[in-house]
């Protein structure tokens, strides 16, 4: 809350440091566009929940369109467009993973509301918020300092082609598991009982993508498709 326990050595409170980070964030032009976006879920807009589309949304890819459902925990007005914040009280995913292709969820997030609003991209961030340590805001699209991956670019060509060659995996039927990744990979996925992966299952998915003997319909992050060649 507000005062903390500065008797144990824990300082300030959680919500305080958060008012003042907002406060200072305000300060560089930033400031809330949305709270709590909602969209798909049915549900209409109220006091309760202002910040709601009732209607799936619809992304135009080429060849088709993917229909989205979520909730977004908030979206900000920029200097350079909009930007996604991902409030974490735990790890969030690296600037790789999304460079790479292996994380989803924002990259499709920033190109909903992008293209809701008309506004252009202006980046990912995950408000990191540990109960007992300073607050940070980490830009999910930069490393050190260094913009690798321009939002522009991921929302307008890459995001777009790789869930493109998602769809196109589906509509054959190829359902991979990650032969990229480790089989902890799965331990989030509802379905891990009923498809029984295993070691040996993962192993040979892996021998027979670096054989081509998966097709190229398959859908793999950049990286593994170059380990794959």
């Amino acid at each position: 809350g507000l005062p903390g326990q500065p008797q144990l050595g824990l300082g300030r409170g959680i919500l305080a440091r958060y008012v003042e980070h907002e406060l200072a964030r305000n300060k560089l032009g930033y400031v809330a566009r949305f709270a709590e976006l909602d969209f798909g879920s049915g549900e209409n807009a109220g006091p309760g929940n202002p910040d709601t589309l009732p209607a799936v949304f619809e992304l135009p890819l080429p060849g088709g369109v993917v229909r989205l459902r979520g909730s977004v925990d908030r979206v900000d007005e920029g200097p350079l467009g909009l930007e996604v914040v991902d409030f974490k009280t735990g790890s969030a995913r690296t600037t790789a993973e999304i460079k790479d292709g292996r994380a989803f969820q924002l990259p499709v997030y920033l190109a909903a509301v992008s293209r809701l609003t008309g506004s252009p991209p202006g980046g990912i961030c995950y408000l990191l918020l540990p109960a007992e340590k300073e607050l940070k805001l980490k830009e999910a699209l930069k490393s050190r300092g260094k913009v690798e991956v321009e939002p522009a670019l991921l929302v307008g060509k890459l995001l777009p082609e790789r869930l493109s060659r998602l769809l196109g995996a589906l509509e054959q039927g190829v359902f991979l598991h990650l032969p990229f990744a480790k089989e902890s990979a799965c331990n989030g996925c509802d379905f891990a009982a009923a498809c029984a992966l295993r070691p040996t299952v993962a192993a040979d998915r892996r021998a027979r993508l670096k054989a081509g003997e998966l097709g190229v319909s398959a859908y793999l992050p950049e990286s593994a498709a170059r380990s794959a060649e």
